[in-house]
């Protein structure tokens, strides 16, 4: 599948080969963590995405698809897909007039989910630009132990840092 070599290790759902079982045990030890005696003091933030399907514009949606290389006519498509649906509401077993939406994916349209997952892929990589030059200090770990910035989740992304003014 595709997905699988678009987006960052961080993202274990929906994704073949991964778990997204691996990204809850890593959480479980981070959280543990948090009662170590280190230097600077640790934080956990969590970020619960709820409802982003209805936010999310379509713009970005395009800039996405370009931003990971696919061809134009893919883009376009997309678009289509996910621009020109009408729904309509049924009150008393009648229909009430259609609409279109402004933004937003469906929910239960298979497309949706890879969409979201390429979208959330690209905070995944600002995330870890904003540790890597320094404006996010990582969570300080016992030596040895592999430097984890955040870890996503289906709709949530675990974020791990030092708390400390520093961090922007």
């Amino acid at each position: 599948m595709v997905i699988s070599h678009l987006i960052s290790p961080e993202q274990d759902a929906f994704v073949k080969g991964r778990s997204i079982f691996e990204n809850v045990t890593l959480t479980q030890e981070m959280t543990k963590m948090l009662h170590t005696k280190v230097r600077r003091g640790n934080v956990i933030l969590k970020i619960d995405m709820s409802k982003a399907y209805d936010r999310v514009e379509w713009k970005f949606v395009d800039q996405t698809l370009h931003a990971f290389g696919f061809p134009d006519f893919f883009c376009k498509m997309i678009h289509n897909c996910i621009t020109t649906p009408w729904f309509s509401v049924m009150m008393h077993g009648t229909f009430k007039g259609f609409f279109k939406s402004k933004r937003g994916l469906r929910y239960g349209d298979p497309i949706s989910l890879y969409l979201f997952i390429l979208m959330e892929d690209i905070l995944s990589k600002m995330i870890n630009k904003e540790m890597s030059e320094k404006h996010i200090f990582p969570f300080s770990h016992p030596s040895g132990a592999p430097v984890i910035y955040h870890l996503l989740y289906a709709d949530d992304i675990v974020i791990f840092a030092t708390a400390s003014k520093m961090s922007t």
